[in-house]
């Protein structure tokens, strides 16, 4: 059995229309919502890099014999998976893909060859181990919270 009701008042109304159009904006993966969450979800990945951590704590240190590399080259004050930036500066707020499933971010870092460097260090590969950074921290994913909450307070639609 439904129960209908009817609101009379127009402002109520209008309010209640414009709280729907922003949860739709919200589940369809609206533009304007997706880009305040990209700025949260670059700045918590960046972290990533500067503080070389993943989820599970801090990255694994290079191998002796990377180190020794490194130091040979003259980069041995390096940071884990800085060696030149590029794969830092291939994450860019707007590397994202919207679905029915949500917003994936990826990172598009490749090697002069074409292979998809990103993902190696990511998940890691049986020459080196992972290092992950395209995750969100509970801060990252305390922020978005809070950005949701306001993007549907804001009046302006």
């Amino acid at each position: 059995m439904a129960i209908e009701t009817v609101i009379h008042d127009k402002n109520t109304r209008d309010f209640l229309k414009g709280k729907i159009k922003k949860v739709e904006e919200i589940t369809k993966n609206g533009q304007s919502y997706v880009n305040l969450l990209s700025i949260i979800v670059f700045k918590d990945i960046q972290n990533h890099f500067k503080n070389e951590e993943g989820p599970d704590g801090k990255w694994a240190p290079w191998s002796k014999m990377y180190q020794e590399h490194m130091e040979k080259i003259g980069r041995g004050s390096n940071n884990i998976l800085q060696f030149s930036g590029h794969l830092r500066k291939a994450f860019v707020p707007t590397n994202y893909k919207t679905s029915s499933e949500g917003i994936t971010w990826y990172n598009s870092a490749r090697t002069k060859d074409g292979a998809p460097y990103a993902a190696d260090h990511q998940y890691g590969t049986n020459r080196m181990p992972a290092r992950s950074f395209m995750w969100l921290s509970d801060k990252g994913q305390e922020d978005i919270a809070k950005q949701t909450l306001a993007f549907l307070e804001d009046e302006k639609t």
